[in-house]
């Protein structure tokens, strides 16, 4: 039915053999060379996302199977192929990162989906150079095995030596270089001129009529390859080396599997099952070693500090667990189907990962995997065509192998818990907590954070987690992106969140269009919409799941900030599609610096594109978070920023978080009336909302253009460029003081906002403003759970310090009157009074409304002190009270260590269900709390004090709300259907908090027995 190929004839001459191995071994380190150089700018081009990856495969798919006519075979002969694939490669190369966003951008436009753009991208730019591969390793002048180690060679070479050093460019000029070489040897030696591209493979009489059964084992294959990949990516950062590691890992699995095809001709149906045993089988036991694997990748993180070692591990990890499915497609692979074999896995493949997984979950994808090997099984064991006695039983002892395997797999879906993962393996406490807790167990339950979801996305598990009642954590594929509170009355939003976009607000003199990109939580949504900005572009930073996360925290919010009309929500094609729109202020999130997609947020072309989308004076705002990063990336992403905008600068914005701040205005970074601006009632209330006062912004820390640029050409320039991408990860896994490391380099730049801000006449109030602000944190750290200590402090300053204004009376003489801050200040004293004696709800709410406009000395303080009014309603004023209780406790500064509003606060809660109407989220308030108790005992040490009475009230206090909190727990229903994580919860907070606080009271009696 199959034609014969004829074989060409073959020379045995040892010569030339050394020489066809040598030149097989010289193309296929080009090879690798250049292939991972072209992938990667591929990918940096057209967005380093999943559904990149899934166009690659796709490309990949219709390359395989491209036909190759006689006139090909006959016209690209050895030197040919070589000498065209060198020019290719670098005409690609080069144009790859020039044409793809603007031919997805101008496709996109035309309404064509994003994935086919970026599939016709890879075809115009990948298309040529994979055919031409594919021919050069088809060549008479090739030796396979040799060929594709080199390969693989090549692609380790470049991706772990040549790009991180000497960038892309390099390994892409290298390959072209040696293909070159190929070409002038294959030209030189007589016997190689007339080699030509055919196939040298013989049919065997078992070929024919397995194609279909072939290409369904295939699929199976690929939709195992693409599971495998995304379980054992979970379990670690994503980074440009392990796709080097992917790609190498596949290649060489192929290679195997298809040279263990060849050795066993005669017995091809039992290796065509091997092989998706093996395939399908990887995956099931990736499955059902979920947990262990993750407790390795913890060890690994927590006590290995050789970068080196760790990069290993990971590499081994991921590349064992892909070597071997790979493998087995390559044992699948018929040799007359070996094209169609790579194209149905490489698109089965792309398919599970963009469609298959997060539309039905690994579990069910793998379950089904599994049974539909046994299902092929069944079938062969059953085949009419007569086989020996020992084909017959093959089938049947494979399928009692994969039963097995289903079995453990069905039984084992619980075990994948992508939540344990992300919760231990992105957390730097975590691992410092593990040298620590005597019971690693324990790990898995030292905060109060409770996943609330768990979404399956094309890049990754997404997991939504709530902490401390409304405030939500997004963790995409496990690493923590961002923090929202929904209700800020309560609890703010995290500083740095709110700052991001909050302080190129205020820089600019009248913002009314701004651009959020990367905002995974939406605070800054909510923090413009209480701005007056005409309109609010919000760039989804990862389509449909992302829209399913911000819809499940804002559910049940209070006001849900994306139900402004300002606000429209859009994809980042559809922003790069739309016509070219002005913006006064972009503000752009890229989340954790070392992953892939965020290193292109840092290169000199997006800079360029963010430029072209701002007003003339407009500014461009991005979120640094260096605390995992030392100085050498921060000067390569600020050189980068320095080429396309005229003015950049860095403001510190919280504990290991910076923001640059850009702009192409000639007005700079610090404009006339910023000082002013802070003090406008909205941009006032949004710093209130964090705790601020509108001075502690002018008090932050500032680089500013010209010391910025000392910081640049004072280092090396070891990270620029698209090496970022490879030496990112490298950083961040570097152990060492690198924050520290970061502001000892800056330190000679450093100045303050105010120093620009600020005029010499008006220096002096925002100074006394600041003293306040300092005495008010000191008065919360010397004076734990005793808040009307303020009163003291602030009658002092106005009494001893006051400050006057003159008012000019009309028809008299200039008259000094008090300053209208300290006259605000005597009339709360007045209306406190009045509520202390007669507290009534009218008098209540009036001494709240002091708390706004925000003052350092009475704003901090407001809240406890109406608490304790509303406690004297009874049960009729324990709503209010808990409400203010909770805002005192989530609003304290970090040093506070009171502990008698946090006892209150259990207490409230535990016993009174009326006052949050939903149980699981009154104990997550009360776990919260718990935790904030522990912290505060912390804080306080275990010395003993001068009135050790008191701390015993304490001590028994807190003792009582752990047991009245432990109680609520137990009795919700997450706890009763996770009691393995409630029971070490409650052990955790036994070990860290109840015993301590026990065995201090047992050494206070004493003393207080002698006083």
């Amino acid at each position: 039915m199959f034609p014969r190929v004829k074989i060409q004839s073959v020379v045995s001459s040892s010569e030339r053999f050394a020489r066809t191995s040598a030149l097989s071994l010289l193309a296929g380190l080009a090879t690798g060379l250049t292939l991972w150089s072209l992938l990667h700018q591929f990918l940096a081009s057209v967005g380093y996302t999943t559904d990149s990856q899934c166009a690659l495969l796709f490309v990949i798919g219709m390359v395989a199977i491209a036909p190759t006519t006689t006139w090909w075979k006959d016209s690209f002969t050895l030197p040919n192929v070589s000498a065209i694939l060198a020019a290719v490669t670098v005409v690609s190369f080069l144009l790859c990162p020039a044409i793809s966003p603007w031919l997805i951008s101008n496709m996109a436009m035309t309404g064509a989906a994003v994935s086919v753009c970026k599939i016709l991208v890879g075809v115009l730019c990948l298309g040529g150079p994979l055919l031409l591969f594919r021919l050069l390793f088809s060549s008479t002048g090739i030796q396979n095995t040799g060929f594709l180690t080199s390969v693989v060679i090549g692609v380790i070479g470049n991706a772990f030596w040549l790009a991180p050093f000497w960038g892309l460019q390099a390994g892409a000029f290298t390959g072209a270089i040696l293909l070159c070489s190929v070409t002038v040897i294959a030209f030189l030696l007589p016997s190689w001129q007339s080699s030509t591209i055919s196939s040298r493979i013989e049919y065997g009489p078992h070929e024919r009529g397995v194609l279909p059964y072939s290409m369904l084992l295939a699929v199976l294959a690929g939709v195992a390859l693409g599971t495998t990949r995304q379980v054992i990516g979970e379990l670690m950062p994503k980074a440009v080396y392990l796709d080097a590691v992917t790609t190498a890992s596949l290649i060489s699995g192929f290679a195997l599997g298809s040279t263990i095809a060849s050795k066993f001709t005669s017995h091809r149906a039992q290796i065509r099952l091997w092989g998706a045993l093996l395939a399908v089988g990887t995956v099931g036991i990736s499955m059902v070693s979920y947990p262990w694997l993750t407790d390795w990748q913890l060890d690994a993180n927590a006590y290995i500090r050789q970068v080196p070692a760790l990069m290993l591990i990971r590499s081994l990890t991921i590349g064992l667990f892909l070597f071997v499915p790979a493998t087995g497609l390559g044992m699948i692979a018929s040799r007359r189907s070996t094209g169609w074999a790579i194209s149905f896995a490489a698109v089965s493949s792309a398919l599970a990962m963009e469609w298959l997984l997060p539309e039905l979950g690994v579990s069910i994808v793998v379950v089904g995997c599994v049974s539909g090997l046994l299902l092929c099984l069944v079938g062969a064991s059953f085949d009419s065509v007569p086989r020996t006695k020992s084909w017959r039983q093959f089938p049947v002892i494979l399928s009692l192998t994969t039963l097995v395997l289903l079995a453990a797999t069905i039984f084992s879906t619980e075990s994948r818990q992508p939540s344990r993962s992300a919760k231990l393996l992105f957390n730097s406490a975590v691992f410092i907590e593990k040298h620590h807790l005597q019971d690693s167990q324990l790990l898995e339950v030292t905060d109060a954070a409770r996943c609330l979801h768990t979404l399956e996305t094309p890049d990754g598990p997404l997991t939504v987690w709530l902490q401390n009642g409304v405030q939500y954590r997004v963790h995409e594929n496990g690493v923590p992106q961002a923090v929202v509170s929904t209700e800020t009355r309560i609890c703010p939003h995290p500083t740095a969140e709110v700052l991001k976009v909050l302080f190129p607000l205020v820089l600019h003199e009248a913002p009314r269009q701004v651009l959020l990109l990367g905002d995974r939580g939406g605070a800054t949504v909510d923090v413009c919409v209480d701005l007056p900005i005409d309109r609010i572009d919000y760039v989804l930073p990862q389509g449909n799941a992302s829209r399913e996360a911000l819809d499940l925290i804002w559910l049940f919010a209070r006001e849900n900030p994306f139900a402004d009309l300002r606000v429209t929500t859009k994809s980042e094609h559809e922003l790069q599609s739309g016509q070219s729109s002005s913006y006064d202020v972009i503000m752009d999130d890229p989340g954790f610096p070392s992953l892939p997609e965020a290193t292109g947020h840092f290169a000199r072309a997006y800079y360029q594109q963010i430029s072209g989308h701002l007003s003339p004076h407009g500014f461009f705002a991005q979120r640094l978070r260096q605390l995992d990063l030392g100085p050498e990336p921060l000067r390569a992403l600020l050189s980068s920023a320095s080429n396309e905008f005229s003015s950049v600068s860095l403001l510190e914005i919280g504990s290991g978080e910076l923001l640059l701040v850009a702009t192409n205005s000639d007005r700079g970074l610090v404009r006339p009336g910023l000082a002013d601006r802070l003090q406008q009632p909205f941009y006032r209330e949004q710093f209130a909302r964090l705790g601020w006062d509108w001075s502690i912004p002018l008090n932050l820390t500032l680089f500013e253009h010209d010391a910025i640029q000392q910081f640049v050409t004072s280092g090396s320039k070891t990270f620029g460029g698209q090496k970022l991408a490879y030496l990112m990860p490298k950083e961040v896994m570097r152990w060492g003081a690198k924050w520290q490391e970061l502001m000892t380099e800056l330190a000679p730049h450093r100045s303050r906002l105010a120093e620009f801000a600020m005029s010499a006449d008006n220096l002096p109030d925002l100074l006394h403003r600041l003293e306040e602000v300092t005495g008010q944190r000191e008065l919360v750290a010397r004076y734990p759970d005793q808040p009307w200590a303020y009163r003291k402090e602030l009658r002092e300053r106005i009494q001893k310090e006051p400050r006057s204004v003159i008012q000019q009376v009309s028809g008299s003489e200039p008259q000094r009157a008090l300053h209208p801050e300290d006259q605000r200040r005597v009339d709360y004293f007045k209306t406190l009074g009045q509520a202390l004696s007669n507290p009534t709800e009218e008098h209540i709410l009036r001494v709240e409304e002091f708390a706004r406009p925000f003052d350092p000395l009475l704003s901090p303080f407001v809240m406890s002190e109406c608490a304790r009014l509303w406690q004297s309603f009874g049960d009729e004023g324990q709503a209010k009270e808990l409400e203010h209780r909770l805002h005192a406790i989530f609003f304290a500064n970090a040093s506070d260590r009171s502990v008698r509003d946090v006892t209150r606060a259990i207490q409230l809660l535990a016993s009174n269900d009326s006052l949050v109407a939903d149980r699981q989220l009154r104990a997550d308030y009360v776990d919260s709390l718990l935790q904030i108790l522990k912290q505060r005992w912390d804080q306080r040490g275990q010395s003993t004090p001068a009135a050790p009475e008191v701390v015993l009230n304490d001590i028994q206090q807190s003792l009582e709300a752990v047991e009245a909190g432990n109680r609520l727990l137990k009795s919700t229903p997450n706890a009763q259907e996770n009691s393995l994580h409630f029971k070490q919860r409650e052990r955790y907070l036994e070990q860290t908090l109840r015993r301590p606080l026990q065995s201090y009271r047992t050494r206070l009696l004493p003393h207080q027995q002698k006083k």
